[in-house]
């Protein structure tokens, strides 16, 4: 979209968006439809991630007219916009430019078979819970968030008019449940788990290298402990991959002739840094296997290069914290 078309406030352009949601279950009262909730979700355009239907706001529209045209353009659905939800400020990772972003819920009323971007884009119908965890985007999160908070305010005043009347907001357990604070925050476990797995990765490569520059030929011992943690260095990789290919939808597909893991928009899976990031971990492995050996028969390693890996990798570490903390302001009006 051209720049003099895009809306900009105090050095900062405005975004707007909306979550699309329908019912699963039809022919019911519109109370009992409430536990029976989906969300849509789309791919993004740029390689990974999922994310709701967002884009710049024109001068010529309302933010209402501008969400329900990019909610067409991008995820081809058409439907009720409801209040909206607030506005969210967050950094763009790739142009470090500051945007404001409002979001509203759409009750989808409408779905198109074409639409503008569907060579584009993949869109998915899934649960609260399944786009919390699959949502790039922090600031979305957050908009998810507050839409199923308003859910559950509104399921609790309909509660108390109505005593015996008990509903729970499907999140995609199994045993349902109203949806608490407490129950939004344990939305984020996996990406938790995730940081988790990168953290601990980082700590082990780190003792291994410390443990391969402290091993001598008169010290073996040193040399296989430096092996074994950077053998459980890769693993830990390897379940953080599957973690983030989980997050992201990522499939094991033929396209065109050739098998690999891809995106939901077609796109190969990973990006230079991971890539970069899985070469470090194999050769810390490697290099541990030849220090033992040399140490093992009573000569010294001419190869050293033990801290590469482990400062690569806390560049890989630091760069994903800053690029998910950059992305978003830690709270929203």
């Amino acid at each position: 979209m051209p720049k003099h078309l895009q809306r900009n406030k105090n050095g900062r352009r405005q975004v707007v968006g909306c979550i699309p949601y329908r019912y699963k279950k039809t022919g019911e009262t519109s109370l009992q439809e409430m536990a029976n909730i989906e969300v849509l979700i789309i791919s993004s355009t740029k390689g990974k991630g999922m994310l709701f239907p967002k884009g710049h706001w024109k001068f010529d529209e309302t933010k209402k007219e501008g969400a329900a045209r990019e909610a067409l353009e991008e995820a081809g659905v058409r439907g009720t916009l409801e209040p909206e939800l607030g506005k969210w400020e967050f950094r763009s990772k790739t142009r470090n430019t500051l945007y404001d972003g409002y979001m509203f819920p759409m009750l989808v009323q409408e779905e198109l078979d074409e639409w503008p971007e569907k060579e584009l884009r993949q869109r998915i119908w899934m649960t609260a819970r399944e786009a919390r965890v699959v949502c790039q985007r922090l600031w979305m999160k957050e908009a998810l968030d507050k839409f199923l908070d308003r859910l559950a305010s509104h399921q609790q005043n309909v509660q108390n008019q109505s005593p015996h009347l008990s509903i729970d907001i499907d999140l995609g357990n199994e045993n349902t449940r109203p949806i608490t604070p407490r129950s939004t925050e344990n939305l984020g476990h996996m990406e938790r788990m995730k940081w988790t797995l990168v953290l601990t990765s980082l700590l082990i490569e780190g003792v291994s290298s410390a443990f391969d520059q402290m091993s001598t030929p008169e010290k073996p011992q040193y040399a296989l402990i430096a092996m074994f943690m950077a053998f459980v260095g890769l693993i830990i990789f390897f379940i953080e991959v599957c973690f983030t290919m989980q997050e992201e939808n990522v499939t094991w597909r033929r396209n065109g002739r050739i098998w690999c893991f891809y995106y939901p928009n077609d796109r190969l899976f990973g990006t230079t840094v991971d890539n970069f990031g899985l070469a470090c971990a194999i050769w810390q492995c490697v290099y541990s296997v030849i220090e033992y050996v040399y140490t093992y028969k009573k000569h010294d390693n001419p190869i050293k290069m033990a801290v590469i890996p482990f400062i690569f990798i806390l560049c890989v570490a630091i760069s994903r914290l800053r690029s998910q903390l950059g992305t978003v302001s830690p709270h929203a009006e």
